[in-house]
C-alpha cells in the first residue's frame, strides 16, 4: 500500500490549526507568568497544580522543558499565600487574583512572610468583609482558605461556614 497523499490545502489547514493551538497555549502561559510575577512582586508565594497532586507531587514534563519554557507552560497556579505588610490591606492584594479562576487555595497571613511564627491579634493587614465578599464572588470554587487577623463580621464567618465548596478553613479573627 502506498501512503495516503495530502493536498497542499490540507497541509496548510493542519499547519494553521497547529499554530492557533500553540498561540492559545502560549498566550495562557504568558498571562500566568505575568500573574506570578505580580504576585511575587507583592511578596506572595504561589502553588502549582503538581504540588497538590496526590501521586508524588513531581512535574510530569521533563525538567529540561520547564527550564527552557518555565513552569507556567505546563502547570496551573492553584494556590496563593499572601503576607500583607501593616501598610497594605489584604483586600487590595486579593484583587490580584481576579483573572485567575483556577486558584482555589488561598492564605492571607499578615506579616507571616517575614519569618514570624505568631502575630499579635492587633496586627493590621487582615481580610475584611468587603475583601471576603470579593474573594468569594471571583472564586466560587474555593477549596481551602486560611486567614489570620481577619476583620470579619459574624455574618461573614457564617457565610464561610456554609460555603458549599470550602473543604478546609482556618480563620483567625482580629482581636479574638
Amino acid at each position: 500500500m502506498l501512503p495516503k497523499r495530502f493536498s497542499i490545502r490540507t497541509l496548510l489547514l493542519l499547519t494553521t490549526l497547529l499554530c492557533v493551538g500553540l498561540a492559545i497555549w502560549t498566550y495562557r502561559a504568558r498571562k500566568q507568568q505575568r500573574l506570578v510575577a505580580s504576585l511575587h512582586g507583592v511578596g506572595a508565594r504561589v502553588l502549582y497544580d503538581y504540588r497538590v497532586d496526590l501521586k508524588g507531587g513531581k512535574p510530569r514534563e521533563p525538567i529540561w522543558c520547564s527550564r527552557i519554557l518555565g513552569q507556567d507552560f505546563f502547570h496551573t497556579v492553584v494556590g496563593v499565600n499572601f503576607y500583607p505588610e501593616p501598610t497594605e490591606g489584604a483586600d487590595e492584594l486579593i484583587k490580584l487574583l481576579d483573572d485567575a479562576p483556577s486558584v482555589n487555595r488561598i492564605a492571607v497571613w499578615p506579616g507571616g512572610g517575614k519569618g514570624l511564627t505568631s502575630l499579635p491579634d492587633s496586627a493590621p493587614g487582615g481580610l475584611t468583609d468587603e475583601g471576603l465578599a470579593h474573594l468569594l464572588a471571583k472564586h466560587p470554587n474555593l477549596v481551602h482558605l486560611s486567614i489570620t487577623c481577619a476583620r470579619l463580621s459574624p455574618a461573614s464567618v457564617e457565610r464561610l461556614k456554609n460555603h458549599p465548596t470550602l473543604v478546609s478553613q482556618q480563620i483567625g479573627l482580629f482581636g479574638k
